[in-house]
């Protein structure tokens, strides 16, 4: 009956599952139609019926109790499965007092389902009446988008388990004397049809499902273990970071410094190594929470990096507040820097901003010399961009950091 993870084919007659099952997963129907049926004294009831585009077996995800109705398909019908994980994540981040009152909407859809002792004629049953409540997944509500949806969390949930996904190094650069000081992290999907996947394609709907945790476990780490291969082309005294991305997902959770302290410690790298990049937008979720995790990461010996510093809700107070130890500078007000006052002149604001706080500026986005000059004049101390390379897998990175290494030790028997 299961033809993949994604999808499964229900031939007429079939039982989708029965009344009392424990719930592993909600249903979309993408095609057919089904009975909803309770048991009555040994009979079968039915009470309503669902065709394409409905959602049926979420009461049982939401509640966790036993499934309140047995599902038969009334035709040959496909449906797309919904998985626990993805529906838990989403009500977890809902409202508490929406999340209270769904409690006690379902509670009394139950009473009501325990009520029912007759058949509902088949017209009313397929019209919804006196059954229990529908959504309908219809393309004016969104429904091709939230399958689409549905469809890249089971894609990325399977590639999670496959280990489908790289990373890629981007280094970032003294402006003052050219050596890497050390890489930014990036994550890529190795789609097996659509090829390598940047992560704006993924990482918003492995937040949204809850998948960017252990997303973010594998991304920390596979960080620790390419730390170690660019350490052991330094000397032992040469200092080098790796930025790692962290989503506000996991900065929320109560769970996720000591995730990071045994990953850390699993992998034998010291945590001022390691340096975590959080957004402006992280700052706004759940304030309090995140201020502890950054703190107790910071204690720990992590920097911390706010990065597109200037294009969100920047504020003096998150200044103040957070533990930042870095301000990155969005790369739009690099690339405008030679062509729009405004763009130079926040660059400017950003790195007295920097200077003042004793916090160094790193400069995104750089693609020619002169932006690299025009940055270093302003005072900016790091740069990252395509002039200096573009992301690469961990053996090219290894690479540029030999090439640097070497370029640095002939430039200072030169001096």
């Amino acid at each position: 009956m299961q033809d993949s993870f994604l999808r499964i084919s229900v031939p007429k007659g079939g039982t989708v599952f029965s009344q009392g099952d424990v719930a592993d997963c909600a249903y979309i129907i993408e095609r057919g139609r089904v009975a909803v049926c309770i048991e009555r004294d040994g009979e079968q009831i039915t009470i309503a019926e669902r065709g394409a585009g409905d959602l049926f077996g979420e009461m049982a995800i939401i509640d966790e109790k036993p499934r309140s109705a047995t599902i038969v398909a009334l035709e040959d019908s496909e449906l797309i499965r919904l998985t626990p994980t993805q529906l838990r994540h989403r009500m977890e981040m809902a409202d508490p007092v929406l999340r209270a009152i769904l409690d006690v909407v379902l509670e009394r859809l139950r009473e009501l389902l325990s009520n029912i002792s007759e058949p509902i004629p088949a017209p009313l049953a397929m019209a919804g009446a006196n059954s229990p409540p529908r959504l309908k997944f219809s393309e004016n509500h969104g429904g091709v988008e939230a399958i689409a949806q549905l469809r890249l969390e089971h894609e990325l949930e399977q590639a999670i388990k496959n280990e489908e996904f790289e990373l890629y190094f981007q280094p970032i650069v003294s402006l003052h004397t050219g050596e890497i000081a050390g890489f930014e992290a990036l994550t890529r999907w190795r789609h097996k049809m659509r090829g390598l996947v940047p992560p704006l394609a993924f990482i918003p709907a492995a937040e949204a499902s809850g998948l960017i945790i252990p997303l973010s476990t594998w991304c920390i780490r596979q960080a620790c273990n390419s730390l170690h291969a660019f350490r052991s082309t330094l000397p032992e005294d040469r200092e080098m970071f790796l930025a790692v991305n962290i989503s506000g997902v996991d900065l929320q959770r109560p769970d996720f410094f000591e995730r990071l302290r045994r990953l850390l410690a699993e992998g034998c790298v010291d945590p001022k190594d390691i340096k975590l990049e959080v957004t402006e937008g992280v700052l706004m979720k759940d304030t309090e929470q995140v201020i502890e995790t950054l703190n107790a990461c910071r204690k720990l010996g992590c920097s911390i990096a706010l990065d597109d510093f200037g294009t969100g809700f920047s504020s003096m107070s998150y200044l103040s507040k957070f533990p930042i130890d870095t301000l990155k500078i969005d790369r739009s007000f690099v690339k405008a820097l030679h062509t729009d006052h405004a763009s130079r002149n926040i660059v400017n604001a950003i790195v007295a901003l920097g200077w003042g706080l004793d916090t160094p500026t790193v400069a995104e986005g750089i693609e020619t010399a002169e932006d690299a000059e025009a940055l270093l004049a302003l005072g900016c101390a790091y740069g990252q961009g395509f002039y200096f390379s573009r992301p690469v897998p961990e053996r090219d990175a290894v690479l540029l950091l030999r090439k640097n290494s070497a370029q640095r030790r002939l430039a200072s028997r030169i001096g």
